[in-house]
């Protein structure tokens, strides 16, 4: 247990000095060298903030490892802390609204389609969570195959690694989640005003999460900085 503690702290310390991609490869050495359970224990310890960092740093073709050992909180909170760099959207251009999405797709299919054992329990938690249908609606607006994929549907026809895939995920786990966020995929893709109002809302929705978290969190460390200097 002490040996966990040390290197525990040891991939704290690390990310907080050398960034994430220094913590990704140290996960992997540990990986290697100490087998899965180690990496499981580990992983179970970093806190929504950790995750956040670690698994933002990757994508669909180059997850972190860390995803595969994720519970659905981490995977939530990491999630909402995804916005924390975003700021005021406001009146943004659509190519910035596209990019923040691409943020948001990369970080949700990095970690939904590749960690397979875990899947079905990320997409239950996305859909009994007030902001993760948006997120899930947000995704295929403006992108290739939107609506058509919906509109004339094929589970069979998906590009993969791609909204489509994850679409054919949820379907097979909650169809009738998956038919809500069709009608609204498709609802607002008639609209161009109407779906640039939505992804602005939520993606600003996403950046205020976070920026409640951030905000929490540096009065907790306030808090115990003041506890270990008394």
């Amino acid at each position: 247990m002490k040996k966990t503690e040390n290197t525990t702290l040891a991939i704290r310390e690390t990310l907080k000095h050398s960034g994430a991609q220094a913590a990704e490869r140290q996960l992997t050495r540990i990986g290697d060298t100490e087998g899965d359970d180690q990496l499981t224990i580990l992983v179970a310890d970093l806190n929504p903030a950790e995750v956040a960092q670690i698994v933002g740093l990757g994508d669909f073709t180059k997850p972190s490892i860390a995803v595969h050992f994720l519970s659905p909180k981490q995977f939530l909170g990491a999630l909402e802390r995804l916005g924390a760099k975003w700021g005021e959207i406001g009146d943004s251009a659509g190519s910035t609204i596209h990019t923040l999405k691409e943020d948001l797709a990369d970080f949700v299919l990095s970690v939904v389609l590749h960690a397979e054992s875990r899947r079905r329990s990320f997409i239950e938690a996305l859909a009994q969570d007030p902001l993760g249908g948006k997120m899930l609606v947000a995704l295929p607006l403006w992108e290739q195959g939107c609506p058509e994929f919906l509109e004339n549907y094929e589970s069979a026809t998906h590009q993969k690694g791609t909204w489509q895939e994850l679409y054919v995920e949820v379907e097979a786990v909650d169809e009738k989640f998956f038919d809500f966020l069709r009608s609204q995929v498709v609802a607002l893709t008639k609209n161009d005003k109407a779906c640039y109002s939505f992804l602005k809302r939520t993606l600003q929705a996403l950046s205020d999460k976070a920026s409640g978290h951030v905000g929490q969190e540096t009065v907790d460390n306030k808090e115990i900085e003041k506890i270990f200097s008394i």
